[in-house]
């Protein structure tokens, strides 16, 4: 019986972890502090930690992102073509 109430209070518990999300919230609070301020200060571990969760949990995906912007865009956009619809036709 003991066994049966404790997982369901871990259950229950976990739920409301997960609805509550305590680390997404101190992670948004982080960003949204201004620079130069005491709260500033106090934020830089959270962001460090929330970067260092980050790159264990979805390491290639992260580094990926890190060099993205030194890459070049791989697809060049659609341009307009006038006269599509009647080249379509002379199919």
């Amino acid at each position: 019986m003991t066994l049966v109430i404790a997982l369901a209070a871990g259950s229950v518990l976990g739920y409301l972890i997960r609805c509550w999300r305590p680390a997404r919230r101190a992670a948004h609070w982080a960003q949204r502090q201004e620079m130069g301020t005491a709260a500033w200060w106090a934020a830089q571990p959270v962001l460090a930690l929330a970067l260092a969760v980050r790159l264990v949990s979805h390491p290639r995906q992260s580094v990926r992102n890190i060099r993205s912007w030194q890459e070049e865009e791989r697809v060049e956009p659609p341009r307009h073509d006038p006269g599509w619809a009647a080249r379509r036709g002379a199919r």
